[in-house]
């Protein structure tokens, strides 16, 4: 084996069963990564995530309840393939650069959102609370998060875009209900939902995509924010790079 071919052969890390949050720890693990390479004198130009989600391969088309028919019709196949790199770099055109990460459970929401293994996939139980849980803890957790990126609220909640992972259109307006956002805040998700569907994992970094292709301004901040299975809420904020 050459030993240049050793030295720079790609790391692989898998991770699974997040659900629609999913890109969040993704970020969060290729950013600890990138900085890991870094302070060992390494300095890798980038780390690329991809996700691929194939929701149809996990559900049963042949269970009929009115529950499997909402499940069945919510989530859609995506894939998508992104960069994340070194604050340093200017090589890939204009970015969104990360300011803080959190993640939270809903208290006593375990049961409101579980995925159960089966022989033909994965059976979904899907709660009609679920949207009642997160309108409920929605805002404590936005107010907590823009805390530890150093940012104003007020300023935030006014002028920011956000990245609001569309699990279905009530929760789209709940959110928006709650922190009394206006629909040009809010009309990326609005978009990728009505032309995509909810993908999992892979629904955040499209309405990013949607954000950067609109033309995003320098240091304009974006709040993004998923739910999944716990129930578990993963918001970030980023700010628009210009290249």
């Amino acid at each position: 084996m050459r030993k240049d071919w050793e030295e720079n052969k790609p790391t692989i890390l898998h991770s699974y069963h997040m659900g629609c949050y999913g890109a969040f720890p993704a970020v969060r693990a290729a950013a600890g990564h990138l900085a890991y390479l870094r302070d060992e004198g390494r300095n890798p130009q980038s780390i690329q995530i991809v996700h691929n989600e194939i929701c149809s391969l996990h559900l049963d088309a042949y269970t009929h309840t009115p529950e499997q028919f909402v499940v069945q019709s919510l989530f859609a196949d995506g894939h998508m393939r992104y960069r994340i790199s070194s604050p340093e770099s200017k090589t890939y055109g204009d970015a969104l650069g990360l300011l803080a990460i959190k993640e939270d459970l809903i208290p006593n929401s375990e049961e409101l959102m579980v995925w159960t293994p089966h022989p033909w996939g994965f059976a979904m139980s899907l709660s009609r609370l679920v949207p009642e849980a997160i309108s409920q803890n929605i805002r404590k957790f936005v107010v907590e998060l823009i805390a530890m990126s150093g940012l104003r609220l007020d300023e935030v909640l006014k002028h920011g875009w956000f990245a609001i992972h569309p699990g279905g259109p009530k929760i789209i307006d709940l959110v928006q209900q709650q922190l009394e956002l206006q629909d040009e805040q809010i009309r990326h998700s609005r978009k990728i939902l009505f032309e995509r569907g909810n993908m999992s994992s892979v629904t955040v970094p499209h309405i990013w995509q949607s954000m950067l292709e609109d033309g995003i301004e320098d240091g304009k901040i974006i709040v993004s924010l998923a739910f999944g299975p716990g129930l578990t809420v993963y918001g970030s904020v980023m700010k628009g790079l210009k290249a």
